[in-house]
């Protein structure tokens, strides 16, 4: 925990695509709902590891995601403390993190104060060591009382050429490990990484950052009026409500780094060994994974000859492979990615190419992970919808309603505690029940296995954004 005296704000950029993830990561799922380092999300690991290393209370986390992201954004929030949702920014386009920064620090002016310290991370990191997080947070909030602008650089570990890089200067002051910024270094070639790597300057650039909200809103008067400017402009004609497409539209779309970070004179670094990946490509995977003897990486039901350093995910087929190398072989319900690990630049423009031949595969996602399971659609039309719902072992679902649709609940396997407008009944495999739109209801499994069942939606109005959280109150308790 901090034991400064300064509030920490954590600042949760959430709008992120993750095309390079493709087939699990969709535009209407990003990898930042997904679980790729385990059951939870990063989303849900970073909410947890934003409250274990800054000792933030989860009511002051600012999240800014995009209008089309913002339900399933809450969805996430809700699940790891309702308290969470309080503080959402939703943004009507993506205008990268110039904008995106710009807004939180002044929503954060306006309900922290400037004297608030903003902690700036993405939803979608992979890290190893929160400990040493927590360390490195503490050592650089010391250096924002003299209003510098702290990135956290990454002690690489390889010669990597997707990353930006950071050379880091001379100590802020004797004997600290926080260091001027000297210079900020684009993704380089091969041969630029591996001379970075050897030289020991070098920091890869983490993305994550962290100030107070008077300076760095003095550096955006100073740096960048271009994007303040139209940024108040069209917080004041919302009035407190959201932001006008058009309006945000207005704003330059710039990356936070070129923008402020590569202009300031008070800009430093705090370098760290923390187990850091942005978890951006397949490859990025791999390295993350647990690899058998012949270097592959496998998930699900995999059959592997011949074949060595692959990446090979099976979400519900038999996948097989012979003789490859340094292959990358996903399958996910309803696409399957074969191609060069190495080569995942070529994933994104995949991507763009299904997105232009208005493939629903780039667009929606057939199976969505949460913190207490998993739902996969089997079937879809404008007036239904089916799905299977998995509900793990002590998990629940939320009290909830629905305004435009009823449901009809069939178990398969498991037994489910099931509460309706406060009354609870008992289902076993093979019993349905109706849930008719407009009425409160959970569903808690309190067995010791997981609990399967069929949910079937109808009525005029199918989206997720017809759903009405309540207090967990009405769930049941359990046993």
């Amino acid at each position: 925990m901090m034991t400064t005296k300064q509030k920490i704000i954590p600042v949760i950029l959430c709008g992120g695509s993750g095309s390079r993830l493709w087939p699990l990561s969709r535009q209407n799922s990003p990898k930042q709902f997904l679980s790729i380092d385990g059951d939870k999300t990063l989303l849900g690991r970073t909410l947890e590891r934003v409250v274990k290393c800054s000792g933030a209370n989860p009511a002051d986390i600012i999240t800014v995601t995009t209008n089309d992201l913002r339900h399933k954004t809450q969805q996430q929030l809700t699940e790891f403390d309702p308290s969470a949702t309080k503080h959402i920014i939703g943004e009507p386009s993506a205008r990268n993190t110039t904008a995106a920064i710009g807004y939180a620090a002044l929503y954060a002016q306006k309900e922290f104060g400037n004297d608030a310290i903003l902690w700036v991370v993405g939803a979608d990191y992979h890290i190893e060591d929160d400990e040493a997080l927590t360390m490195a947070l503490s050592q650089a909030t010391q250096a924002t009382q003299d209003d510098y602008l702290l990135t956290f650089g990454i002690k690489p570990s390889y010669a990597e050429t997707g990353y930006g890089y950071i050379k880091a200067g001379d100590a802020l002051e004797e004997n600290s490990v926080t260091k001027k910024i000297a210079s900020f270094k684009e993704k380089p070639n091969k041969a630029t990484a591996e001379r970075y790597f050897v030289d020991g300057d070098y920091l890869w650039n983490s993305g994550m950052f962290l100030f107070s909200v008077h300076a760095v809103i003095e550096n955006y008067i100073e740096h960048a009026s271009h994007v303040l400017s139209p940024l108040k402009a069209a917080m004041k004609n919302a009035g407190g409500k959201n932001v006008s497409l058009e309006d945000y539209n207005k704003i330059p779309s710039e990356p936070f780094d070129v923008s402020i970070m590569e202009k300031t004179h008070k800009a430093a670094v705090i370098p760290c060994d923390i187990g850091w990946s942005d978890v951006g490509s397949w490859e990025s995977v791999w390295q993350l994974s647990d690899k058998d003897k012949n270097g592959n990486a496998i998930k699900g039901r995999v059959s592997c000859i011949d074949s060595e350093n692959c990446l090979i995910q099976s979400n519900n087929l038999l996948v097989a492979t012979v003789g490859l190398k340094d292959i990358i072989a996903i399958e996910y319900a309803d696409s399957i990615l074969i191609a060069d690990k190495k080569n995942h630049q070529s994933i994104k423009t995949l991507v763009t190419a299904l997105k232009k031949m208005e493939a629903p595969e780039a667009i929606i996602s057939p199976i969505e992970k949460r913190n207490w399971g998993r739902y996969k659609t089997l079937s879809s039309s404008p007036s239904y919808i089916i799905r299977e719902l998995t509900i793990n072992s002590g998990d629940f679902l939320s009290a909830q309603m629905h305004q435009h649709r009823s449901e009809s609940i069939t178990i398969v396997s498991g037994t489910a505690h099931i509460t309706i407008d406060g009354e609870e009944f008992v289902l076993s495999a093979n019993e349905t029940i109706s849930i008719p739109e407009k009425t409160i209801h959970a569903i808690m499994n309190k067995q010791s296995t997981d609990l399967v069942l069929i949910e079937t939606q109808s009525g005029e109005y199918l989206g997720e954004d017809d759903i009405v959280y309540f207090s967990d109150d009405y769930t049941v308790e359990t046993a």
